[in-house]
């Protein structure tokens, strides 16, 4: 049986064609997904380091243990999606939502997260170690845990997150 994806973003006129039946482990490294529609996609172990998915919808989408360092997330619409033990390290994120998003054990050091959303946010056990923009991101109700890792002076408390006693 022949199983093919496409994927549509406003990068080109044609479709991203994919000879695979899931996007499961799948390697996306380098491409450009701009304003891809990835919603509910299951996207377990899949690689899409420096992939640019400016604006690309990936809510409710399951990355569980994703390689998304160094990929450019500007405006893309994480919402609701399980990137647990996911690794966005040196990930560009202006202005990315993750509104109840679980990001539990992943690994966010060096991610740029100017305007980011994060309201209701699980970062139980995140690397967040020498990321940027959190002071102008919104983490209003998210839950974070002492394996928490923040960058050296921060206060998650002062930006209203929320600590989940063990």
């Amino acid at each position: 049986m022949i199983y093919i994806i496409k994927i549509h973003t406003s990068a080109s006129d044609s479709p991203i064609i994919i000879d695979a039946d899931s996007l499961v482990g799948v390697s996306l490294d380098g491409f450009d997904l701009h304003r891809a529609n990835l919603r509910n996609f299951e996207m377990t172990k899949s690689s899409l380091r420096k992939a640019s998915l400016r604006n690309a919808d990936l809510a409710h989408s399951l990355l569980e243990k994703a390689d998304l360092s160094e990929a450019s997330l500007v405006l893309c619409t994480l919402d609701g999606a399980i990137l647990t033990y996911a690794n966005l390290s040196n990930a560009l994120c202006y202005h990315t939502s993750f509104i109840n998003s679980n990001l539990s054990g992943s690994i966010l050091n060096g991610a740029q997260f100017n305007h980011a959303n994060f309201e209701g946010a699980s970062l139980l056990g995140a690397n967040l170690k020498g990321c940027s923009g959190l002071d102008e991101a919104n983490l209003k109700g998210a839950l974070f845990d002492n394996e928490t890792i923040w960058p050296d002076g921060y206060q998650p408390e002062k930006h209203d997150a929320v600590r989940k006693n063990q």
